[in-house]
C-alpha cells in the first residue's frame, strides 16, 4: 500500500486505484479502515477475473447432480473425466465457452416451448428480417421497429418472467435461473470490456447473492464491502470515480472497443508467458536481493521478449476477436447443435406434460 502511494506521488496524482485478488484484499481494506486518513488515497478493487473463477465453483454447486452433466457428456461437450474441475470451477477457459453454450441451448429450447404454448408462428417475412439482421444487413433499432418483432419480444419476456418465478413449474424454473445466472456473469465480462462503470456496479451484488446462497462466505462478505466503496467512491475519491467512468478498471489491450480484459487476468497472463518463456529461471535462488533484481528487470525482458516475437512474426498480437473466428463458430455451433439434439434421449426441462410440482433430473 506504500509502494501503491508513492507511485501515486512519483506521477503527481492524489489517487490512486489497486486490484488485488481476495486474500490480500480483505487484509488491506481492513488495514485501511483501521489507519484512517493514512491510506484513504487509495481505491482497492477485487479482481473480476477472480470473481468469475469463484463465480463458475458457485455455478457448478447449482448444477451439480441435476443431470445437466450426463447431457454434456454424451455429444462430447465435456469428458467424464473432466466433470468434476469443470464443476469446482477449476478451469477457467473451460467454464467460460460451457456455461454460456449450454445456457444458449437451453434458452434455444425454452423459446421453442414459448412459440408451443402460446401458438406463435414466425412467418416467412420475419424471418427475413431475422436473417438479415443476423447477417449485419439490419440495424438493431431498426429490428426493434418492425411491431411485429417487438410484439413477440414483449410477450417471450413476460413468458421468461413468470418461468423464473415458477409458473411453469419447479423444473423448467431451475433451468430458467441456470439460464439466469450465466447472463449475470456475462453481463459482468461485458461491463469490464466495454469500461461501462453503471452495469459494472449493478451487476455485483445479482453475483454476491449466489455466493451467499451456496457459502461462499469470504467474497459474500467481502463483495459487499467492495459494492459499498464503488457506490460511495464518488463523495470519497472524486477523481478515481472521473477515471472508473472512463472504464479504468480494466486494461484495454487493443484499441477495438469491447476489448477490455480484466487487471488481474492480464497480471496472470503476463506471469504465466513470462514463465514459459524464462523456465527455470524464477527458482534459481533463494537470494532475495537476486529476487529483487529479476522483478526490476521484468519490464524491459517482456518488452524485448515481445518485440522479438512481434518482428519475427512467431506470435500475433493479442487480439479480442480471436474468439470469433470462422472454425471457432463452425465448432460452436455444431456442438450447440449436438446438445440440443441430446434431450431428444433424457428429459426437455421445458417439457409441458412434466409435473409442475415436481424437480426432476432431467438425465433418467
Amino acid at each position: 500500500m506504500k509502494e501503491s502511494q508513492k507511485i501515486a506521488e512519483e506521477i503527481g496524482e492524489k489517487y490512486i486505484n489497486v486490484t488485488y485478488d481476495l486474500v490480500i484484499a480483505k487484509v488491506t481494506m481492513q488495514i485501511q479502515a483501521t489507519k484512517k486518513p493514512a491510506y484513504d488515497s487509495i481505491f482497492i478493487h477485487l479482481g473480476a477475473f477472480h470473481i468469475m473463477f469463484a463465480y463458475f465453483k458457485a455455478l457448478g454447486k447449482f448444477i451439480a447432480g441435476c443431470g445437466l452433466m450426463n447431457i454434456a457428456i454424451d455429444p462430447g461437450l465435456l469428458a467424464s473425466g473432466l466433470v468434476n474441475s469443470f464443476l469446482e470451477g477449476k478451469h477457467f477457459n473451460r467454464c467460460k465457452r460451457l456455461h454460456p453454450l449450454m445456457a444458449l441451448g437451453l434458452e434455444i429450447m425454452h423459446f421453442r416451448s414459448f412459440l408451443n404454448k402460446t401458438n406463435k408462428v414466425i412467418g416467412e417475412d420475419l424471418r427475413s428480417e431475422l436473417m438479415h439482421f443476423g447477417d449485419g444487413l439490419l440495424s438493431f433499432s431498426d429490428l426493434i421497429g418492425n411491431h411485429e418483432i417487438s410484439e413477440l419480444i414483449e410477450s417471450y419476456m413476460k413468458y421468461r418472467e413468470a418461468c423464473v418465478n415458477g409458473d411453469f413449474g419447479k423444473t423448467a424454473q431451475y433451468y430458467m435461473m441456470y439460464i439466469l445466472f450465466i447472463n449475470y456473469n456475462l453481463t459482468l465480462s461485458r461491463s469490464v470490456r466495454t469500461g461501462d462503470f453503471s452495469l459494472y456496479k449493478y451487476i455485483m451484488p445479482q453475483i454476491t447473492n449466489l455466493f451467499f446462497a451456496f457459502n461462499q462466505p469470504n467474497y459474500a462478505r467481502w463483495l459487499v464491502k467492495y459494492h459499498n466503496n464503488l457506490v460511495n467512491v464518488g463523495a470519497i475519491n472524486p477523481e478515481i470515480m472521473e477515471e472508473l467512468e472512463k472504464g479504468y478498471f480494466g486494461i484495454q489491450r487493443t484499441e477495438k472497443s469491447f476489448s477490455r480484459q480484466p487487471i488481474d487476468l492480464t497480471l496472470e497472463q503476463t506471469i504465466n508467458a513470462e514463465a514459459k518463456r524464462l523456465v527455470g529461471i524464477i527458482n534459481f535462488t533463494n537470494s532475495i536481493s537476486a529476487r529483487q533484481r529479476w522483478c526490476l528487470s521484468h519490464q524491459i525482458r517482456s518488452t524485448i521478449f515481445s518485440y522479438t516475437y512481434e518482428t519475427t512474426g512467431l506470435r500475433k498480437r493479442q487480439d479480442e476477436t480471436a474468439d470469433l473466428e470462422n472454425h471457432g463458430i463452425k465448432k460452436d455451433t455444431e456442438q450447440l447443435r449436438k446438445f440440443i439434439n441430446g434431450f431428444s434421449k433424457f428429459v426437455n426441462p421445458f417439457d409441458s406434460d412434466l409435473d409442475e410440482k415436481q424437480l426432476f433430473n432431467i438425465s433418467n
